[in-house]
């Protein structure tokens, strides 16, 4: 099933705000949208620094709200762009992913076909992702083509760190799901979900990076 993102009835778009606040129900489907909204900005997934070496901030692109994510992985810059560029390795990657299939492959360019599972739903999607090599930078980002959701985009940008042989990334995502949920909400789930990511993206690298040197 897929969940229609903007379709929420008439009557809960025109209801008065304070009213709506009081009503459980609609607390609950706020609340599951919102999380729905945080799971698609993390795929695509305030400047803090944590202790796992993770600056977050809240950032704006063409009026969309989003998030941008710094780290640094103890892996060279090649191994990180494989193993972000590895479509078949997408799903151990993000959990919540069930499906992704290539449609159309041009160049360094491929429209990517989503299924993930949004909490309220399974959102379906297609995004054209670029993927380029640079001599000082990688970069891979991303487009929505069509499905749920009104704008899915960002990237991922990797440098090499001050430490050789390990990588700085810059991961940035905008979602726009216009919905009726107060966006501040949607960003907190998201930023509580980037570490996790992170550490999964960082795990994974060092696996690629093992199993190269077997």
């Amino acid at each position: 099933m897929s969940i229609a993102l903007t379709r929420l009835r008439a009557t809960d778009r025109e209801a008065n705000w304070p009213a709506v606040c009081y009503l459980p129900a609609m607390l609950n489907r706020r609340r599951a949208i919102s999380v729905t909204a945080a799971a698609l900005l993390l795929l695509s997934t305030g400047a803090v620094l944590a202790a796992d070496g993770v600056k977050i901030q809240e950032v704006e692109d063409k009026g969309v709200k989003g998030l941008k994510a710094s780290f640094v992985i103890e892996q060279p810059r090649a191994v990180v762009f494989d193993t972000l560029n590895d479509l078949d390795g997408f799903k151990k990657l993000f959990p919540n992913v069930l499906e992704v299939k290539v449609v159309r492959t041009d160049g360094d360019t491929r429209d990517v076909f989503f299924k993930v599972d949004a909490v309220l739903s399974d959102a379906q999607y297609t995004l054209r992702r670029k993927a380029s090599r640079g001599k000082v930078a990688d970069t891979i980002s991303w487009n929505r083509l069509s499905g749920d959701a009104n704008v899915i985009r960002g990237s991922w940008i990797l440098v090499d760190g001050k430490k050789p042989g390990t990588t700085k990334v810059t991961y940035r995502s905008f979602v726009d799901v216009s919905a009726f949920v107060p966006t501040g909400t949607v960003r907190d789930i998201a930023v509580g979900k980037v570490h996790e990511m992170v550490d999964r993206v960082r795990a994974a690298c060092k696996v690629r990076a093992e199993s190269a040197g077997d």
